[in-house]
C-alpha cells in the first residue's frame, strides 16, 4: 500500500502538466480557429464593400446613358439578384469553414481524450508513460 501511495505522489505533478497540457493544446487550437473566422468575416466584409462600390459606380453609369425607367428597374433587379448571389457564396463558405473546424475540434478532443486514457492506464500499470507518444506534453 505505501509503495502504491509513493508512485502517485511522484506522478501527479507529472499528471496535472499532462493534463494542463492538453488543456493548451485545446486552448491555443481554439483560438486559432477563432482567430481564423475573425479574419474570414474580416475579408468576406471587405469583399462585400467592394463589391457595393463597384456596383454603385456602374449604377451611376448605367443610369446616365439609360433614363428610361424599365431598363433602370431591369437592371436594379439584376443588381439585387447579383448581390444576393454573392451574399450566399460568402455566407455558405462562412458555414463550410465553421463546420471544418467544427469537425477538427472534435477530432482532436477525441485525440487528446484516447491519449488521456493510454496516459492513465500506463500509470495504473505502474510504469512512467512514454512521453513521445504524446508530442504536446512538455515537462
Amino acid at each position: 500500500m505505501g509503495i502504491i501511495v509513493f508512485i502517485m505522489a511522484v506522478t501527479t505533478p507529472h499528471v496535472e502538466k499532462f493534463f494542463a497540457s492538453q488543456q493548451r493544446v485545446l486552448t491555443e487550437k481554439t483560438q486559432y480557429f477563432y482567430e481564423e473566422l475573425k479574419q474570414l468575416r474580416s475579408q468576406q466584409s471587405q469583399v462585400e464593400r467592394t463589391f457595393e462600390q463597384e456596383e454603385k459606380k456602374a449604377r451611376h453609369v448605367f443610369f446616365a446613358a439609360h433614363a428610361d425607367g424599365p431598363m433602370q428597374r431591369s437592371y436594379v433587379q439584376s443588381f439585387l439578384r447579383r448581390r444576393e448571389q454573392l451574399q450566399k457564396t460568402l455566407h455558405e463558405t462562412l458555414v463550410e469553414r465553421t463546420a471544418q473546424q467544427h469537425k477538427a475540434l472534435e477530432v482532436l478532443k477525441a485525440q487528446l481524450a484516447e491519449d488521456k486514457r493510454a496516459y492513465m492506464e500506463d500509470l495504473n500499470h505502474a510504469s512512467a508513460p512514454d512521453v513521445k507518444r504524446f508530442p504536446y506534453f512538455r515537462e
